[in-house]
């Protein structure tokens, strides 16, 4: 990858892992083991392994929105206490907001930086000019195709000229030859081979790719880190010395390739694990991931609109104290979802059930908002088989019933969100560390 002109310290590296250790859950579970690591300046570092090692955990401590339970995080020599700066992420399941235009979706990358609205807008245009986007930038979500709806999200990714891109997964969500294609323009964007005039963006100085693909990995990554499972460790380190340009086809690709994949069989992991795409979704039949926000922040919004009249704008929303602006449009994302509010261009407005929520008396809004999460298509394909189950339903049976519906990393996210939300409102009794599910009226029982 072609080093920008940034002014750094080339022997520095741009982030560190060092002895980290990483527990959830309550008895603790342990994610990652041991763990060093680190990335360097001017590379593409590929992250490679089977789901449930660790991967996207591993890229959540890279960039500082989450702490190890042991060891150190480390960004230009100086220890990570909170969210990376310069830093930009491409999501999987493109995270787009619907009511926005494609240049707009772009703009929100720029957060609320204080940017001189020409030098927006130029920056806007030229990196829809490199994502092959321009001529679309007046159109909404839901008139692209999955391939273009990448393609904004990562032109929004690269609009702040970040130091670190990443990658998570980036191209499961679609089908096979929209992947590809796109894969082919990434390839080119981080490789500087479009030949005779380069956008005027900088580009990333680095770029952390998360991939379960051997393929992809080969194909795109200047070193390939192998991470086993149970509980996520570096297995193998590889140092990609296959030539530029890559090919599918040539001798070296595909033997780096069965190197990879002969190192992680004698790992005892088993090839098919790896390198193969995640089930489709069910055909109609695909649910929306839930926001990983409570339903305490979706309330707070609510009164903030209505303590400014019902409606706000979406650039204030970086005020709004929600850790992140990114955070802010999850919020605003989870309250439309439950009909409280509705987002319309660069506006927010709160909807009848949101004006009843603050109307209404603080001991009476937990049922409310149960009324909301009830209304939602996960709760109504879980909550009747909660009801029916005889008071307790353990939580991989639940888990059963979304498979097909959401991207499978994305499942149990969902699954767990929605049983929060389920919980704080009454819906259901649930204990994490239970492991099970019970229906509402054994709450009552006991």
């Amino acid at each position: 990858m072609t080093k920008t002109d940034r002014s750094i310290d080339e022997n520095q590296p741009l982030a560190r892992l060092s002895g980290v250790v990483q527990r959830f859950g309550d008895p603790p579970r342990t994610i990652l083991d041991g763990v060093d690591l680190e990335v360097r300046r001017g590379e593409v570092l590929a992250l490679l392994g089977p789901s449930g090692c660790g991967k996207s955990t591993l890229l959540r401590l890279l960039i500082g929105l989450a702490r190890p339970s042991e060891g150190t995080v480390h960004c230009d020599g100086r220890e990570l206490d909170g969210p990376r700066p310069q830093t930009a992420l491409v999501f999987q399941d493109f995270a787009l907001l619907p009511w926005l235009s494609v240049r707009d979706n772009v703009a929100v990358g720029l957060g609320a930086s204080e940017i001189d609205p020409a030098e927006r807008d130029h920056r806007v245009d030229t990196v829809l000019e490199l994502v092959g986007l321009l001529g679309a930038e007046d159109a909404l979500p839901r008139e692209l195709s999955g391939g273009m709806k990448q393609r904004v999200g990562i032109a929004r990714a690269l609009v702040s000229e970040p130091e670190l891109l990443c990658m998570d997964e980036p191209f499961s969500a679609l089908d096979v030859f929209t992947a590809e294609s796109l894969r082919s323009e990434v390839y080119r964007m981080v490789t500087h081979r479009s030949s005779e005039q380069e956008p005027k963006l900088r580009a990333p100085e680095s770029v952390l790719l998360i991939t379960h693909i051997i393929e992809e990995a080969v194909y795109l990554a200047d070193r390939i880190v192998l991470l086993a499972a149970n509980p996520g460790r570096i297995s193998t380190i590889v140092e990609n010395d296959v030539p530029h340009p890559r090919e599918y086809e040539d001798e070296s690709f595909r033997a780096l390739c069965k190197r990879i994949h002969d190192t992680i069989v004698s790992d005892q992991l088993q090839a098919a694990e790896i390198g193969r795409p995640d089930e489709p979704l069910t055909e109609g039949g695909a649910l929306e991931p839930l926001p990983d926000v409570s339903l305490s922040e979706v309330s707070g919004l609510v009164e903030l609109l209505a303590d400014t009249g019902g409606s706000r704008s979406l650039e204030e929303l970086a005020l709004l104290g929600t850790g992140s602006f990114q955070h802010a449009l999850e919020v605003v994302r989870a309250g439309e979802m439950l009909d409280l509010m509705r987002a319309d261009e660069r506006s927010l407005e709160l909807l009848d059930a949101g004006r009843t929520l603050v109307e209404s008396p603080i001991s009476r809004r937990p049922d409310i908002l149960g009324v909301c999460v009830a209304a939602l298509p996960v709760a109504e394909i879980l909550l009747p088989v909660i009801e029916d189950s005889q008071g307790v339903v353990d939580e991989d049976s639940l888990s059963e019933r979304l498979e097909g519906r959401l991207p499978a990393e994305e499942l149990p996210r969902t699954l767990a969100r929605f049983l929060v939300w389920a919980n704080t409102t009454d819906l259901v009794d649930w204990d994490p560390g239970a492991e099970e599910v019970k229906s509402a009226d054994s709450r009552e029982v006991g």
